[in-house]
């Protein structure tokens, strides 16, 4: 009964390791694929600017339904603070539908470049907008392609770490 016991507490910290690892290491990946809606959501709110003429609480809102994600509720909340009457003005908008927590995987030099561009979105003629965007787009592919390397060095690491610190303690328990 009571090797049974050791045994059943045994496997037990060893899922427990193992999905702690996988959670860590799929955070990464998390990461990834919400810069990959934040890339859709700025191609798409370009395309609005430039060949679609569509007013900014508009363009955010569509590019918002188009990018999905974590991302997209980001920039359709931003849609509604611009739009209602006496809204705000982009940047401040942004800021406030990027400050949520769920968004905190992103990272701060993410939300940095994306406050930088809102500063200057709605503000300016829609060359210089498009301009903007298509830097904020190239400034992000590179900070995009650094998560992915982090997401394919230290995901398989955070998975490893898990299992083996559950072996560890395992042993030191038994």
């Amino acid at each position: 009964m009571f090797v049974a016991m050791k045994v059943l507490g045994s496997v037990l910290i060893l899922v427990s390791g193992l999905l702690l690892g996988i959670s860590c290491s799929s955070r990464l990946a998390g990461r990834c694929r919400e810069l990959d809606c934040l890339d859709k959501a700025l191609l798409h709110l370009k395309t609005e600017i430039s060949y679609g003429l569509t007013p900014l609480p508009r363009a955010l809102q569509v590019s918002g339904e188009v990018a999905g994600g974590l991302v997209g509720r980001a920039f359709s909340k931003a849609s509604e603070l611009v739009g209602r009457r006496g809204g705000m003005v982009p940047s401040e908008a942004l800021r406030q539908a990027l400050s949520g927590a769920e968004l905190a995987a992103l990272g701060p030099e993410v939300r940095n470049v994306i406050l930088e561009m809102a500063t200057c979105l709605g503000t300016s003629g829609r060359s210089e907008q498009i301009a903007l965007l298509d830097a904020t787009r190239e400034r992000l592919r590179i900070l995009k392609e650094n998560a992915a390397d982090d997401a394919a060095r230290y995901g398989k690491l955070y998975r490893h770490l898990g299992i083996l610190g559950a072996v560890v303690l395992v042993l030191l328990l038994v």
